[in-house]
């Protein structure tokens, strides 16, 4: 990299202050002396400033250098990946506190981007397996924005969101309830009663990874009779499947069989995805399946693997039950095949900056 960090690109938008003044700013605040000065020079005045200004071995001093990096791009993309860059590098040091960017520095990383902020904090989304707690904070942000502009849909939509990326990603389903119950408030007042079925679906499943199983099958029951009551196929069956992982978690295999058996003709015609995930669903019962059948589906999931492209989250999932199943039954030989392929498949995703959290 040469002296100047970057080749400055243009005039940039000037300021009347310097951050100093900031209450939060999350890199900032936790920079070098000489880290805060290059960035005071460059955010108020457009001065690139000189790579040896940032100390390499401090996370937070690389983060600045990197919200540089992206205040001196146009192309939206590139602004937002590298913005994504300077809040991975020090996610790890952050644990579950938020990342701060105060506004005005959002609007002068995205002055160059149409629809700009708000076309930013959609961008920062691709953190939510990377950085999940601090892209809660971005999502708050963009619903605010939801809610000052009186869009009540997408405000719902938002609040959904979040309480996915606690109950399915961070594991904190507790955290999820509120908002699930607020984004109901909403439909319930429009009147949408998809989106009621949809909300109702969430919050059972969040039911569900709290061990709250009666109050799950309630929630996502009454979702499937109003997705049927609106002809929403999809839904339905989605709500089906998530009741073939509730009696896998409370022991009951012939429930568990009977959703199944519904779900499985549909999955294997149309839907190899869900077919993969009705599969990782029945690994979870291992304790009461019998050891032919957990082979069989083991292979089937295997085959999929081979076949298509599956999200990380989803084949992370079927390592975990697959690999305590065949613990279960002393499957050594498959055992250790899918520890190797875990094993791999987890250093890739590592390197490709997914959230640790994710393997726990």
């Amino acid at each position: 990299m040469k002296k100047a960090l970057l080749v400055f690109l243009g005039f940039f938008l000037l300021f009347n202050h310097t951050l100093r003044s900031q209450s939060a700013f999350t890199a900032y605040d936790k920079s070098s002396s000489s880290a805060k000065v290059a960035w005071d020079q460059f955010y108020s005045k457009g001065i690139a400033p000189d790579v040896s200004s940032f100390d390499e071995s401090n996370p937070f001093d690389r983060s600045i250098k990197f919200l540089v990096a992206a205040g001196m791009h146009v192309v939206a993309d590139s602004v937002i990946n590298w913005t994504v860059s300077a809040i991975l590098t020090c996610r790890d040091e952050l644990d579950s506190l938020p990342y701060i960017i105060p506004i005005e520095v959002e609007k002068f990383l995205s002055r160059n981007i149409r629809s700009g902020r708000e076309y930013f904090l959609d961008g920062l989304m691709q953190l939510y397996y990377l950085a999940p707690w601090q892209c809660a904070e971005f999502i708050k942000e963009r619903r605010q924005i939801y809610m000052d502009n009186k869009n009540e849909t997408m405000t719902a939509h938002s609040f959904v969101n979040e309480a996915l990326l606690y109950s399915e990603v961070i594991g904190q389903p507790k955290l999820a309830l509120p908002l699930i119950d607020s984004a109901m408030n909403i439909w319930v007042k429009t009147g949408n009663s998809i989106q009621i079925a949809n909300t109702m679906k969430a919050k059972g499943n969040a039911l569900l990874r709290l061990n709250k199983f009666e109050e799950a099958e309630k929630e996502i029951k009454t979702a499937i009779s109003l997705f049927n009551k609106n002809d929403v196929q999809y839904g339905s069956l989605s709500c089906q499947l998530d009741l073939v992982l509730l009696f896998a978690k409370t022991g009951e295999p012939d429930s568990m069989k009977k959703y199944d058996q519904i779900c499985r003709p549909e999955f294997e015609k149309n839907d190899t995805m869900l077919l993969f995930v009705l599969n990782t669903y029945r690994l979870a019962a291992y304790q009461s399946a019998n050891q032919y059948s957990i082979r069989e589906i083991a292979k089937q999931n295997s085959d999929l693997l081979f076949a298509a492209k599956f999200h990380p989250a989803m084949v992370i999932e079927y390592y975990k039950n697959s690999i305590k199943a065949f613990v279960f039954f002393d499957e050594a030989v498959l055992l250790k095949n899918h520890k190797l392929e875990y094993d791999n498949l987890k250093q890739e995703l590592l390197k490709l900056g997914y959230w640790p959290g994710l393997f726990k």
